[in-house]
């Protein structure tokens, strides 16, 4: 197989996408919910081997389910890459980080028990080839989370309304902060 690596978007970080992501009381929950279940199912049965692919800052793999498995993050971006081993050695964490792509994934067959793919899939050029690398590099009853967000789910749309009615209302509207919600 043939890589074209000028298909490919390596070099780039949030910061340069958005200041910040919304820190309404909704899209807090939205994520912190949308993190643990993934993380839950990924780390279902016994520990052994994971990849989480496109890892950006690592923080999936960081979390404390991951305690007893090897883990590697795999991102094409270097920034990404830099933040992730910051992450990692602030939290004492060993993760292996690899600069690399989702369509050709630099590991053997039958190299990981679980794999992660989270709000990535629709970055990458080929995703049915993608899906496939997945599939190879699982054993054979590894298995892989991809998830991706849907902002236009008939539970996001619910939730921007019921979020748009507390200001009508004169009700508190919350923000988060480092230690959590703040009403």
């Amino acid at each position: 197989m043939k890589f074209d690596v000028t298909a490919y978007q390596t070099h780039w970080h949030p910061e340069e996408i958005c200041e910040s992501f919304s820190d309404t009381l909704d899209t807090y929950v939205l994520f912190n919910r949308w993190d643990s279940h993934v993380r839950r199912e990924a780390s279902g049965g016994k520990a052994g081997r994971v990849l989480d692919v496109a890892c950006g800052d690592a923080r999936d793999i960081s979390a404390v389910n991951f305690e007893d498995w090897v883990r590697v993050g795999l991102d094409p971006s270097p920034l990404q890459l830099r933040d992730a081993r910051k992450s990692a050695l602030s939290a004492g964490q060993p993760i292996n980080l690899v600069q690399g792509v989702a369509e050709w994934l630099p590991f053997k067959e039958g190299a990981f028990d679980s794999l992660i793919c989270k709000s990535a899939l629709d970055h990458f050029v080929d995703r049915e080839g993608a899906m496939g690398e997945f599939s190879r590099v699982l054993t054979p009853t590894g298995r892989a989370v991809v998830s991706i967000n849907n902002y236009a789910s008939f539970s996001i749309r619910v939730s921007r309304r019921l979020y748009g009615s507390f200001g009508r209302y004169g009700l508190p509207r919350a923000r988060s902060s480092s230690f959590g919600i703040v009403l």
